[in-house]
């Protein structure tokens, strides 16, 4: 005998798209959807059991396809934000260059601008050593990936090993800031525009969660808010 659900998931879906969009807290959840309790569990269980990401890997390539591409990316654009902490007991480092006390939240997009690939560190590590691990798991799970194209930020001795060990090519771009036109650089706008995305969700303006692996979380479901609206 079938055990009936005690809520329907699509209603568990919105109370968790509109915190993502209001950017409120847990417990502050409209009561139209059900206990904030039972959404929270229900999102920190799926994702923890990767279902969450296989929800968005589906659905990354029904949207490459609606658009007229292969559902494989062979190109891929890197960069990386920093976000200031919203939490005293956060886990959080300072970004010196930036002035900006929290987490650094590092994103791999297709040539569409949807996510590939997410992982948040401290503030405090440089893009160069967190693309690491990035560059061999996405590669892991897109193998048809030949190219990455990032800013100067990704140079270094580390960075074009691991790469070379993938099979794969970097190309870094150099913006023309300070420049009398605004040119923009091949491929950075990409990302850079998927992390303005991002921003629409108040959630993620600031960080409010206090381990990096659920800021990682919520940026995956942000983005599968994004890909529903668009297929």
């Amino acid at each position: 005998m079938k055990c009936k659900r005690k809520h329907d998931p699509i209603r568990i879906l919105e109370a968790i798209f509109y915190l993502l969009r209001s950017g409120c807290q847990w417990r502050l959840l409209p009561e139209c959807y059900p206990h904030w309790k039972s959404v929270y569990n229900k999102w920190r269980y799926r994702n923890a059991k990767g279902i969450f990401n296989s929800i968005h890997r589906f659905l990354l390539k029904k949207a490459r396809k609606k658009c007229g591409r292969n559902e494989s990316p062979t190109i891929c654009f890197i960069d990386s934000a920093s976000r200031r902490s919203g939490l005293s007991d956060s886990v959080k480092g300072v970004d010196g260059f930036k002035k900006i006390k929290g987490i650094k939240r590092h994103l791999i997009v297709a040539s569409q601008g949807y996510i590939l690939h997410v992982h948040t560190t401290c503030a405090n590590i440089s893009d160069n050593k967190a693309c690491l691990e990035m560059i061999a798991e996405t590669k892991r799970k897109y193998p048809s990936l030949k190219e990455i194209r990032a800013d100067k930020g990704y140079r270094g001795e580390d960075v074009g090993r691991t790469v070379r060990a993938h099979g794969l090519i970097i190309t870094c771009t150099k913006s023309n800031a300070g420049g009398a036109i605004f040119v923009p650089a091949q491929g950075r706008w990409i990302v850079e525009r998927s992390i303005s995305w991002l921003d629409n969700c108040r959630r993620l303006v600031r960080n409010y969660e206090r381990e990096c692996s659920t800021a990682s979380y919520m940026t995956v479901t942000a983005d599968i808010y994004r890909l529903l609206r668009y297929i």
